[in-house]
């Protein structure tokens, strides 16, 4: 008994019932005693300023039991001296965690809630957040995929805006933001479609029209959250100006906006070549393509209406003379 000094009841030369044990290196328990050793209820206080409230086995703590030290409350299951089972442990920043410990760990499924009022659903590896669900409490939006120690979400994930329409982001996050590669759509099943012909669509973005979508999409790259650099934006419908309704826009964007070069191709089988500045850029030189050969073409058009009056001109003159083919302007 060199290392530590038992104070209770004896019996047969051997601690029984409750007692106090005093340990030299300043560590200090009371509670129930058996054979010398913690048994049963105690509470043990550590050199550390660490205390531990709960059930002990054979010396070790082993069951239900409380933790408490500068960091963090713990409640919940222990098995061999550490944290193992089924816990809740909250820290002094007010975020705490429920669910499963392995070896003092966060480590299986869980709910974590975070003190920017985020609640996390899903997986932990090492005590870390690995996959699950996100949950917002300034909105219905709904975010599952990966997120970071502070609740941000990074790596690939998909979340759904229920104050836009149900729209859907799937792709990948850096910091909380949209940045890479990713897909802006409203429906499942038209999220397949484009999975299933990505390729397809990637070489030749006209197929689209080929395929069976009912809704607005976008394929390509964001930045800052926003449509940045190249991508693919099909509109089925366009209530501020249905001249846009089932076109394909493949270029440049920035900042959510179509900008600089690209071509905006229609369901006839005619596309734009030129400029842009969320419409086509008015002061720059533009070309439009019917079967493959030059319509038009304007060093700038003053206004988007011109265009529409140019392209729906050209139509009107290849039905009255067919062999005519370019109106070139």
């Amino acid at each position: 008994m060199k290392d530590k000094i038992i104070i209770g009841f004896w019996l047969n030369d051997k601690m029984t019932n409750n007692g106090i044990i005093n340990y030299n290196n300043g560590d200090y328990y009371e509670g129930n005693i058996m054979n010398n050793k913690k048994e049963g209820e105690g509470i043990i206080k550590y050199n550390n300023g660490n205390i531990f409230k709960g059930s002990f086995i054979n010396d070790i703590i082993n069951g239900k039991g409380k933790l408490y030290n500068e960091q963090y409350t713990y409640e919940g299951d222990f098995n061999n001296n550490k944290k193992n089972g089924i816990g809740k442990i909250t820290f002094n920043n007010n975020e705490f965690y429920e669910g499963d410990f392995i070896n003092d760990k966060m480590e299986g499924k869980g709910v974590y809630f975070f003190k920017n009022k985020r609640i996390f659903h899903g997986s932990f590896i090492n005590n870390l957040p690995d996959k699950g669900k996100l949950i917002f409490s300034h909105s219905d939006n709904v975010y599952e995929g990966q997120i970071d120690k502070n609740g941000l979400r990074k790596g690939e994930g998909k979340i759904i805006y229920t104050n836009k329409k149900n729209l859907i982001y799937f792709g990948n996050w850096v910091n909380d933001k949209k940045k890479g590669k990713g897909i802006l759509y409203y429906s499942e099943r038209e999220y397949n479609i484009i999975i299933q012909n990505k390729k397809l669509i990637e070489e030749y973005p006209t197929n689209i029209f080929k395929l069976d979508f009912t809704h607005s999409f976008y394929y390509g790259n964001f930045d800052n959250n926003l449509k940045n650099d190249f991508g693919i934006l099909f509109t089925y419908k366009n209530e501020k100006n249905p001249f846009y309704n089932n076109t394909i826009y493949v270029g440049n964007f920035k900042n959510d906006i179509k900008f600089e070069r690209g071509y905006l191709f229609f369901k006839d089988g005619s596309f734009f070549k030129g400029y842009f500045n969320d419409d086509i850029d008015k002061e720059k030189e533009g070309s439009y393509y019917l079967n493959g050969i030059i319509q038009f073409t304007r060093k700038n058009f003053y206004g988007w209406e011109n265009f529409i009056r140019s392209k729906k001109q050209v139509v009107r003159n290849i039905k009255k003379n067919p062999s005519k083919k370019c109106q070139t302007r």
